[in-house]
Protein backbone atom coordinates (compact mmCIF):
# COMPACT_ATOMS: atom_id res chain seq x y z
CA UNK A 1 0.00 0.00 0.00
CA UNK A 2 1.06 4.16 -0.22
CA UNK A 3 4.19 4.89 1.54
CA UNK A 4 4.17 8.44 0.74
CA UNK A 5 2.30 10.71 3.49
CA UNK A 6 -0.83 12.70 1.56
CA UNK A 7 0.77 15.38 1.25
CA UNK A 8 2.93 13.75 -1.36
CA UNK A 9 2.15 13.75 -5.71
CA UNK A 10 2.92 10.62 -5.99
CA UNK A 11 2.27 7.63 -4.18
CA UNK A 12 3.73 4.25 -4.48
CA UNK A 13 2.57 0.42 -3.98
CA UNK A 14 5.17 -2.15 -4.00
CA UNK A 15 3.59 -5.05 -5.08
CA UNK A 16 6.71 -7.07 -6.21
CA UNK A 17 7.75 -8.07 -2.15
CA UNK A 18 5.12 -11.03 -2.73
CA UNK A 19 7.95 -12.53 -4.94
CA UNK A 20 7.92 -13.58 -8.82
CA UNK A 21 4.26 -15.27 -9.46
CA UNK A 22 4.05 -18.79 -11.05
CA UNK A 23 1.10 -18.65 -12.37
CA UNK A 24 -1.46 -15.44 -12.77
CA UNK A 25 -3.59 -14.20 -9.80
CA UNK A 26 -7.23 -14.80 -10.00
CA UNK A 27 -9.31 -11.72 -11.03
CA UNK A 28 -9.67 -9.70 -8.18
CA UNK A 29 -13.43 -9.38 -7.05
CA UNK A 30 -15.40 -6.57 -5.75
CA UNK A 31 -12.94 -3.79 -6.53
CA UNK A 32 -14.46 -0.60 -5.61
CA UNK A 33 -15.63 1.77 -8.59
CA UNK A 34 -14.52 5.60 -8.65
CA UNK A 35 -17.74 6.14 -9.57
CA UNK A 36 -18.87 6.08 -6.17
CA UNK A 37 -16.57 9.13 -5.18
CA UNK A 38 -18.01 11.45 -7.64
CA UNK A 39 -14.80 11.53 -9.86
CA UNK A 40 -16.71 10.48 -12.62
CA UNK A 41 -18.01 13.97 -14.34
CA UNK A 42 -18.68 13.69 -17.63
CA UNK A 43 -17.44 15.67 -20.33
CA UNK A 44 -19.37 16.21 -23.62
CA UNK A 45 -16.82 15.71 -25.99
CA UNK A 46 -17.20 14.86 -29.42
CA UNK A 47 -16.61 11.38 -30.55
CA UNK A 48 -14.36 12.62 -32.87
CA UNK A 49 -11.84 14.00 -30.13
CA UNK A 50 -12.44 11.27 -27.78
CA UNK A 51 -11.19 9.13 -30.38
CA UNK A 52 -8.51 11.32 -31.13
CA UNK A 53 -7.09 11.64 -27.41
CA UNK A 54 -7.55 7.92 -27.11
CA UNK A 55 -5.26 7.35 -30.36
CA UNK A 56 -2.87 10.28 -29.24
CA UNK A 57 -2.66 9.13 -25.77
CA UNK A 58 -1.89 4.93 -26.67
CA UNK A 59 0.29 5.69 -29.47
CA UNK A 60 2.66 8.55 -28.36
CA UNK A 61 4.18 7.17 -24.95
CA UNK A 62 7.21 4.77 -25.31
CA UNK A 63 5.61 2.64 -22.29
CA UNK A 64 2.81 -0.13 -22.77
CA UNK A 65 -0.95 1.87 -22.29
CA UNK A 66 -3.92 0.17 -21.13
CA UNK A 67 -7.21 2.09 -20.87
CA UNK A 68 -9.73 0.80 -18.45
CA UNK A 69 -12.72 1.68 -16.91
CA UNK A 70 -12.58 2.47 -13.20
CA UNK A 71 -13.58 -0.65 -12.33
CA UNK A 72 -10.25 -1.68 -14.08
CA UNK A 73 -11.62 -3.69 -17.17
CA UNK A 74 -9.48 -2.66 -20.53
CA UNK A 75 -10.97 -0.66 -22.57
CA UNK A 76 -8.11 -0.32 -25.06
CA UNK A 77 -4.41 -1.11 -25.02
CA UNK A 78 -1.19 0.21 -27.48
CA UNK A 79 0.77 -1.42 -29.81
CA UNK A 80 3.92 -1.88 -26.79
CA UNK A 81 1.09 -3.22 -24.64
CA UNK A 82 0.47 -5.84 -26.97
CA UNK A 83 4.50 -6.68 -27.29
CA UNK A 84 5.10 -6.73 -23.38
CA UNK A 85 1.93 -8.64 -22.41
CA UNK A 86 2.03 -11.01 -25.50
CA UNK A 87 -2.18 -10.87 -25.83
CA UNK A 88 -3.69 -9.74 -28.53
CA UNK A 89 -5.73 -6.67 -28.18
CA UNK A 90 -8.64 -8.24 -29.06
CA UNK A 91 -8.03 -10.84 -25.76
CA UNK A 92 -6.51 -7.71 -23.72
CA UNK A 93 -9.76 -5.86 -24.25
CA UNK A 94 -11.72 -9.23 -22.61
CA UNK A 95 -9.86 -8.60 -19.08
CA UNK A 96 -8.93 -6.35 -16.26
CA UNK A 97 -5.93 -4.66 -15.67
CA UNK A 98 -5.75 -6.80 -12.92
CA UNK A 99 -5.22 -10.06 -14.49
CA UNK A 100 -2.01 -8.96 -15.68
CA UNK A 101 -1.07 -7.57 -12.49
CA UNK A 102 0.28 -10.36 -9.94
CA UNK A 103 -0.37 -9.59 -6.40
CA UNK A 104 -3.00 -6.89 -7.13
CA UNK A 105 -6.38 -7.76 -5.13
CA UNK A 106 -9.58 -6.23 -4.57
CA UNK A 107 -8.48 -2.82 -2.41
CA UNK A 108 -6.04 -1.60 -4.85
CA UNK A 109 -9.07 -0.25 -6.40
CA UNK A 110 -10.03 1.89 -3.51
CA UNK A 111 -6.66 2.64 -2.95
CA UNK A 112 -6.10 4.16 -6.54
CA UNK A 113 -9.50 5.55 -5.91
CA UNK A 114 -8.03 7.57 -2.94
CA UNK A 115 -5.25 8.80 -4.70
CA UNK A 116 -6.74 10.26 -7.51
CA UNK A 117 -9.55 11.78 -5.27
CA UNK A 118 -6.26 14.01 -4.13
CA UNK A 119 -5.13 14.29 -7.51
CA UNK A 120 -2.09 11.79 -6.65
CA UNK A 121 -0.18 10.01 -9.04
CA UNK A 122 0.32 6.07 -8.32
CA UNK A 123 3.34 4.21 -8.93
CA UNK A 124 2.89 0.41 -8.64
CA UNK A 125 5.72 -2.37 -8.39
CA UNK A 126 5.07 -5.21 -9.66
CA UNK A 127 5.19 -8.68 -11.91
CA UNK A 128 3.05 -8.44 -14.89
CA UNK A 129 2.11 -11.70 -16.93
CA UNK A 130 2.49 -12.45 -20.04
CA UNK A 131 0.15 -14.59 -21.93
CA UNK A 132 2.67 -17.33 -21.47
CA UNK A 133 2.41 -17.51 -17.97
CA UNK A 134 6.06 -16.00 -17.73
CA UNK A 135 6.15 -12.53 -16.09
CA UNK A 136 8.17 -9.78 -16.32
CA UNK A 137 9.02 -6.43 -12.74
CA UNK A 138 7.05 -3.41 -13.93
CA UNK A 139 6.70 0.14 -12.91
CA UNK A 140 3.61 0.90 -13.81
CA UNK A 141 2.00 4.32 -13.48
CA UNK A 142 -1.66 5.25 -12.96
CA UNK A 143 -4.30 8.46 -13.41
CA UNK A 144 -7.25 9.16 -14.29
CA UNK A 145 -8.31 10.39 -17.93
CA UNK A 146 -11.92 11.99 -18.66
CA UNK A 147 -13.15 11.23 -22.19
CA UNK A 148 -17.19 10.54 -22.49
CA UNK A 149 -16.31 8.70 -19.16
CA UNK A 150 -13.73 8.64 -16.73
CA UNK A 151 -11.02 6.25 -17.35
CA UNK A 152 -8.19 4.98 -16.13
CA UNK A 153 -4.67 5.16 -17.70
CA UNK A 154 -1.80 2.28 -16.77
CA UNK A 155 1.60 3.21 -18.42
CA UNK A 156 4.02 -0.27 -17.61
CA UNK A 157 7.68 0.26 -17.97
CA UNK A 158 9.60 -3.15 -18.42
CA UNK A 159 12.39 -2.72 -15.55
CA UNK A 160 13.57 -6.12 -15.93
CA UNK A 161 17.31 -4.42 -16.76
CA UNK A 162 17.14 -1.77 -13.89
CA UNK A 163 16.18 -5.06 -11.80
CA UNK A 164 18.78 -6.93 -12.87
CA UNK A 165 21.26 -4.20 -12.37
CA UNK A 166 19.76 -3.36 -8.72
CA UNK A 167 20.59 -6.46 -8.07
CA UNK A 168 23.98 -7.03 -8.98
CA UNK A 169 24.25 -4.00 -7.21
CA UNK A 170 23.03 -5.63 -3.88
CA UNK A 171 25.18 -8.45 -4.83
CA UNK A 172 28.47 -6.41 -5.18
CA UNK A 173 27.62 -3.80 -2.16
CA UNK A 174 27.05 -7.20 0.16
CA UNK A 175 30.37 -8.93 -1.56
CA UNK A 176 32.28 -5.45 -1.10
CA UNK A 177 30.94 -5.06 2.81
CA UNK A 178 31.57 -8.65 3.92
CA UNK A 179 35.15 -8.84 2.26
CA UNK A 180 38.07 -9.68 4.10
CA UNK A 181 40.36 -6.68 2.58
CA UNK A 182 39.42 -2.97 3.68
CA UNK A 183 37.80 -1.02 0.75
CA UNK A 184 37.60 2.72 0.76
CA UNK A 185 35.90 5.01 -1.78
CA UNK A 186 37.12 8.61 -1.80
CA UNK A 187 36.77 11.68 -3.75
CA UNK A 188 40.04 12.84 -5.43
CA UNK A 189 41.65 14.57 -2.48
CA UNK A 190 41.02 11.50 -0.54
CA UNK A 191 38.34 13.13 1.40
CA UNK A 192 36.25 9.33 2.59
CA UNK A 193 32.91 8.51 0.73
CA UNK A 194 32.31 5.46 1.32
CA UNK A 195 34.38 2.93 3.71
CA UNK A 196 33.64 -0.89 4.50
CA UNK A 197 33.41 -2.56 7.83
CA UNK A 198 37.16 -4.38 7.17
CA UNK A 199 39.23 -1.29 7.03
CA UNK A 200 36.70 0.22 10.10
CA UNK A 201 38.47 -2.82 11.89
CA UNK A 202 41.81 -2.01 10.47
CA UNK A 203 42.03 1.57 11.95
CA UNK A 204 40.69 0.17 14.95
CA UNK A 205 37.16 2.28 14.39
CA UNK A 206 33.60 0.49 15.50
CA UNK A 207 31.22 1.47 12.89
CA UNK A 208 32.59 2.34 9.00
CA UNK A 209 29.64 5.52 9.43
CA UNK A 210 32.15 6.74 11.89
CA UNK A 211 34.69 7.56 9.24
CA UNK A 212 32.96 9.26 7.11
CA UNK A 213 33.86 13.44 6.89
CA UNK A 214 37.47 12.29 7.49
CA UNK A 215 40.36 11.90 5.05
CA UNK A 216 42.40 8.38 4.20
CA UNK A 217 45.58 10.79 4.87
CA UNK A 218 44.31 10.60 8.71
CA UNK A 219 45.08 6.56 8.77
CA UNK A 220 48.75 6.72 7.14
CA UNK A 221 51.59 6.57 8.69
CA UNK A 222 52.97 8.66 6.09
CA UNK A 223 50.26 10.95 4.97
CA UNK A 224 52.63 12.01 1.84
CA UNK A 225 52.60 8.60 0.43
CA UNK A 226 48.54 8.87 -0.07
CA UNK A 227 49.16 11.75 -2.07
CA UNK A 228 52.28 10.53 -4.77
CA UNK A 229 49.67 6.98 -4.62
CA UNK A 230 46.73 9.33 -5.77
CA UNK A 231 48.91 11.27 -8.26
CA UNK A 232 50.53 8.16 -9.80
CA UNK A 233 47.19 6.25 -10.73
CA UNK A 234 45.68 9.29 -11.89
CA UNK A 235 48.44 9.24 -14.38
CA UNK A 236 47.86 5.71 -14.98
CA UNK A 237 45.38 4.07 -16.78
CA UNK A 238 45.65 0.68 -14.67
CA UNK A 239 45.64 -0.17 -10.26
CA UNK A 240 49.01 -0.43 -9.13
CA UNK A 241 50.27 -2.14 -6.33
CA UNK A 242 51.09 -0.13 -3.46
CA UNK A 243 52.60 -0.91 0.29
CA UNK A 244 51.15 1.45 2.99
CA UNK A 245 51.19 1.21 7.30
CA UNK A 246 48.28 2.47 8.32
CA UNK A 247 48.07 3.79 12.06
CA UNK A 248 44.66 2.56 14.36
CA UNK A 249 43.10 4.95 16.72
CA UNK A 250 45.25 2.89 19.15
CA UNK A 251 48.45 3.86 17.58
CA UNK A 252 49.05 0.16 16.23
CA UNK A 253 50.67 0.05 13.06
CA UNK A 254 49.57 -2.32 10.21
CA UNK A 255 51.10 -3.22 7.05
CA UNK A 256 48.94 -2.98 4.44
CA UNK A 257 49.14 -4.01 0.57
CA UNK A 258 46.99 -1.62 -1.26
CA UNK A 259 45.30 -1.84 -4.85
CA UNK A 260 44.81 1.61 -6.06
CA UNK A 261 42.62 2.87 -9.11
CA UNK A 262 40.64 5.90 -10.11
CA UNK A 263 36.68 6.20 -11.19
CA UNK A 264 36.34 8.78 -14.25
CA UNK A 265 32.85 10.13 -15.47
CA UNK A 266 32.38 10.15 -19.46
CA UNK A 267 34.53 12.88 -20.40
CA UNK A 268 37.82 11.03 -18.86
CA UNK A 269 37.92 13.11 -15.88
CA UNK A 270 38.64 12.12 -12.47
CA UNK A 271 35.92 11.61 -10.13
CA UNK A 272 37.03 9.46 -7.14
CA UNK A 273 39.41 6.76 -5.89
CA UNK A 274 39.35 3.37 -4.96
CA UNK A 275 41.58 2.22 -2.18
CA UNK A 276 41.53 -1.91 -1.33
CA UNK A 277 43.96 -2.87 1.68
CA UNK A 278 44.92 -6.52 2.52
CA UNK A 279 46.67 -7.24 6.25
CA UNK A 280 49.87 -8.31 5.66
CA UNK A 281 51.23 -7.37 8.95
CA UNK A 282 51.39 -11.64 9.96
CA UNK A 283 53.51 -12.02 6.94
CA UNK A 284 55.95 -8.77 7.22
CA UNK A 285 55.80 -10.18 10.74
CA UNK A 286 56.51 -13.47 9.82
CA UNK A 287 59.29 -12.09 6.98
CA UNK A 288 60.82 -10.38 9.93
CA UNK A 289 60.98 -13.36 12.01
CA UNK A 290 62.67 -15.30 9.34
CA UNK A 291 65.47 -12.64 8.52
CA UNK A 292 65.92 -12.53 12.10
CA UNK A 293 66.45 -16.45 12.34
CA UNK A 294 68.82 -16.50 9.04
CA UNK A 295 70.61 -13.80 10.43
CA UNK A 296 71.09 -16.03 13.86
CA UNK A 297 71.81 -18.65 11.39
CA UNK A 298 74.38 -16.89 9.64
CA UNK A 299 75.94 -15.70 12.95
CA UNK A 300 75.87 -19.58 14.29
CA UNK A 301 77.38 -20.81 11.50
CA UNK A 302 79.75 -18.06 11.29
CA UNK A 303 81.24 -18.74 14.96
CA UNK A 304 81.35 -22.17 13.99
CA UNK A 305 83.35 -21.91 11.13
CA UNK A 306 85.76 -20.00 13.19
CA UNK A 307 85.90 -22.43 15.59
CA UNK A 308 86.46 -25.40 13.16
CA UNK A 309 89.22 -23.19 11.51
CA UNK A 310 90.87 -22.30 14.77
CA UNK A 311 90.55 -25.96 15.94
CA UNK A 312 92.16 -26.98 12.49
CA UNK A 313 95.18 -24.67 13.25
CA UNK A 314 96.11 -25.84 16.61
CA UNK A 315 95.48 -29.64 15.04
CA UNK A 316 98.04 -28.44 11.77
CA UNK A 317 100.32 -26.38 14.86
CA UNK A 318 100.45 -30.42 16.57
CA UNK A 319 101.14 -32.28 13.76
CA UNK A 320 103.62 -30.21 13.07
CA UNK A 321 105.08 -30.85 16.73
CA UNK A 322 104.58 -34.52 16.20
CA UNK A 323 106.57 -34.47 12.53
CA UNK A 324 109.42 -32.46 14.74
CA UNK A 325 109.65 -34.83 17.10
CA UNK A 326 109.30 -37.79 14.84
CA UNK A 327 112.77 -36.54 12.73
CA UNK A 328 114.31 -35.20 15.24
CA UNK A 329 113.60 -38.81 17.02
CA UNK A 330 114.18 -40.67 13.35
CA UNK A 331 117.44 -38.84 13.17
CA UNK A 332 118.93 -39.90 17.20
CA UNK A 333 117.81 -43.38 16.23
CA UNK A 334 120.29 -43.05 13.22
CA UNK A 335 123.16 -41.46 15.00
CA UNK A 336 122.62 -44.43 17.52
CA UNK A 337 122.63 -47.05 14.67
CA UNK A 338 125.76 -45.59 13.26
CA UNK A 339 127.72 -45.54 17.03
CA UNK A 340 126.70 -49.31 17.24
CA UNK A 341 128.23 -49.93 14.15
CA UNK A 342 131.47 -48.05 14.98
CA UNK A 343 131.21 -50.39 17.88
CA UNK A 344 131.71 -53.20 16.51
Amino acid sequence: MPTDPTSSKTARIDLMSKGEPAAPSAQPQGAASLLRMNLSMRHRLPPSVARSRYQELLQSVYDAALITSVSGSILDANLRAVEFLQFEKSELCNMTAFDLIAGADATLMDTLCENLTHERFTVIQAYCIRRDGTSFPAEIAVNKLRLDELCLCFFIRDITLRTQAEEMLRVEHTAIQNAGNGIVISDPNAALQYANPAFARMVGVEAPDDLMGHNLREWVADPGAVDAIALQIQQLAASELYELVLRSTHGEELFAQVVAACTRNTDGEVTGLVFSFADITAHRKAEEELRETQASLEQLVAGRTRELAEANRALQAELSDVRAARDTLLLRVAELEGAAGRAT
